[in-house]
C-alpha cells in the first residue's frame, strides 16, 4: 500500500510540474472562438488593399494579424488593423498574391485562423468610367419605371445606352467598388400595393448581372427614423446604423447579406457632451464617406439634441481607431452638406438651401475644421460625385431634359453636357 501511495504521489508531482511548464498554446479554450473567414479562391480572390473582416469572439486591442506564404513563412507580413469588436476584427489585406496563412498573435500566443487567397492588382492603371442610371420614359405609372444604365463620355457630353436594369426604382445614388471588380451597389425599391420592399443590390457592369444582398435592411421606408447609410471602407461594402439604444455602429455586409459589427464606440450621449434624441439620414443621401488616412467615417444627416425643439443639418465624423465623435451642425438652417473624397483631400460641399450657390472647401476629417475654401460657384451641386482621373465634380441638372454638369478643380470652370436624358436618377464613377 505504501508503494502504491508513493507512486501516486510521484505521478501527481509530474503532472503538476508539467502544468507549470505549459506554454499558452496548450490552452485551446483561451483561443479566439467561432472563427469565420470570408470565402476566397483563385476565381474570387480578395484584392490586396481591401478591408478583410474575420468573425470571431475574443479579439482584443493587442491583436495582431500576420500573413505568411511558403516563400515568406519565416517572417510574414503584418496587416494594418482597422478596428475590432466583440464579434470581429477588420484589417487591410497586404500586398501579396496566392494562398496565405492568416496568423493571430495576441497576449503572447499564436493562433492559426485559416487561409485566404489574395490577388495583388495594379489599381492605379485601371480606367475610370462615368455611368448614369436614368429613365428613357417618365410617364409610366409610379412603380413600373424600368431604369437603364448609360455610359457618359465627359469629353463629348454624350450618353450611350448599355442595358436595362432589373425593374424597380433606384434611390438617388449608386455606390461603386473601385478595385476592378465592376461591382456597384444601390437600393432598389419595389412597390407592391401599399407597401415598399427595399432591396440592397449588387450589379456587375462586366457580367450585367444583379444580385440581391439583403432585403429590408434599410427600414426608413417602413416608418423607422433611424440613421442608416452605406459606404465603402477600403473598398468593402459597409453600413452605418444609428439608434437611441445603441448609438452609432459600423457594420460590414457579407455576400450573403450577413452583417458583422466592426465598431461600437459612438454612443449618442458623447457628442459635445449632449444627448442625441434623434439622428437620421436624408432619403436622398444615404451614403457615408471614408477617409483612409485618418480612419474616419463621415456621414451627413439631421440631428436633434435633448434640449432642441427641431433638427439641424449636420456632418458627423466617427473615428474608427479612437472612437471619437466630432460634429459640424448648421444651426442657421442655411446649407445642405455633402462630402467627397478627392485628390485635394476631403471636400465638403456647403449647398445653399435658398439660392443656387455651393461653397467648396477642404476639411480635416478628424476635427471637421475648415482647411481652405477652394471656390464658391453659383450652382446647386446636389447629389454630386467625383471623378479622380478628370479631377472633376459631376452632378445632374434639369431643364429641357436632364443634363450633366462638370466642375473641374484645375480650371475652376463649369461645363454642361449637350446631350440629355428624360430623367437622371444618379451618376457614379467606377474603375475597372
Amino acid at each position: 500500500m505504501n508503494t502504491i501511495a508513493f507512486l501516486g504521489m510521484v505521478f501527481f508531482l509530474i503532472v503538476a510540474c508539467s502544468d507549470d511548464n505549459s506554454e499558452p498554446n496548450d490552452f485551446p479554450n483561451d483561443d479566439v472562438q467561432n472563427i469565420e473567414l470570408p470565402p476566397s479562391d483563385a476565381a474570387t480572390p480578395i484584392i490586396s488593399g481591401n478591408m478583410i473582416v474575420i468573425r470571431g469572439n475574443g479579439f482584443t486591442e493587442s491583436s495582431e494579424i500576420w500573413f505568411q506564404t511558403s516563400s515568406i513563412r519565416s517572417s510574414g507580413i503584418k496587416a494594418d488593423i482597422i478596428s475590432y469588436s466583440d464579434e470581429s476584427i477588420s484589417f487591410i489585406a497586404p500586398q501579396m498574391s496566392g494562398d496565405c496563412d492568416v496568423i493571430l498573435k495576441q497576449d503572447d500566443k499564436t493562433q492559426s485562423l485559416g487561409t485566404i487567397y489574395l490577388e495583388n492588382r495594379d489599381l492605379e492603371s485601371l480606367e475610370e468610367h462615368i455611368y448614369v442610371i436614368g429613365y428613357s420614359n417618365t410617364s409610366s405609372e409610379e412603380g413600373n419605371l424600368t431604369p437603364s444604365l448609360y455610359s457618359y463620355a465627359n469629353q463629348s457630353g454624350n450618353f450611350q445606352l448599355k442595358n436595362e436594369l432589373p425593374q424597380g426604382e433606384i434611390v438617388k445614388f449608386a455606390l461603386p467598388e473601385n478595385n476592378g471588380s465592376g461591382n456597384v451597389y444601390y437600393f432598389n425599391i419595389q412597390r407592391q400595393s401599399n407597401t415598399k420592399k427595399v432591396n440592397l443590390c449588387r450589379y456587375n457592369i462586366l457580367t450585367q448581372q444583379e444580385a440581391i444582398i439583403c432585403t429590408d435592411w434599410l427600414n426608413k421606408f417602413s416608418g423607422a427614423s433611424n440613421g442608416m447609410a452605406i459606404g465603402m471602407i477600403e473598398n468593402t461594402l459597409c453600413g452605418l446604423e444609428a439608434s437611441i439604444d445603441k448609438g452609432f455602429e459600423i457594420i460590414s455586409f457579407g455576400n450573403d447579406g450577413k452583417t458583422t459589427l466592426l465598431k461600437k464606440a459612438f454612443p449618442y450621449a458623447e457628442i459635445n457632451g449632449k444627448r442625441v434624441v434623434q439622428f437620421y439620414c436624408e432619403d436622398d443621401n444615404l451614403l457615408f464617406s471614408y477617409d483612409s488616412e485618418k480612419r474616419c467615417v463621415l456621414v451627413t444627416g439631421k440631428i436633434r439634441f435633448e434640449d432642441d425643439k427641431e433638427t439641424f443639418d449636420c456632418l458627423l465624423s466617427l473615428n474608427m481607431k479612437t472612437g471619437d465623435v466630432k460634429l459640424l451642425r448648421d444651426e442657421q438652417d442655411t446649407y445642405y452638406y455633402e462630402v467627397l473624397v478627392t485628390r485635394q483631400g476631403i471636400v465638403l460641399l456647403e449647398i445653399a438651401k435658398d439660392t443656387d450657390k455651393t461653397i467648396i472647401k477642404t476639411i480635416n476629417p478628424e476635427t471637421l475644421e475648415t482647411i481652405s475654401v477652394l471656390d464658391e460657384v453659383n450652382e446647386s451641386m446636389t447629389f454630386s460625385i467625383y471623378g479622380e482621373k478628370s479631377n472633376s465634380i459631376y452632378w445632374d441638372v434639369s431643364g429641357s431634359g436632364y443634363h450633366v454638369s462638370e466642375y473641374n478643380f484645375d480650371s475652376k470652370q463649369i461645363s454642361v453636357s449637350d446631350s440629355s436624358l428624360p430623367h437622371i436618377e444618379t451618376l457614379f464613377t467606377i474603375r475597372y
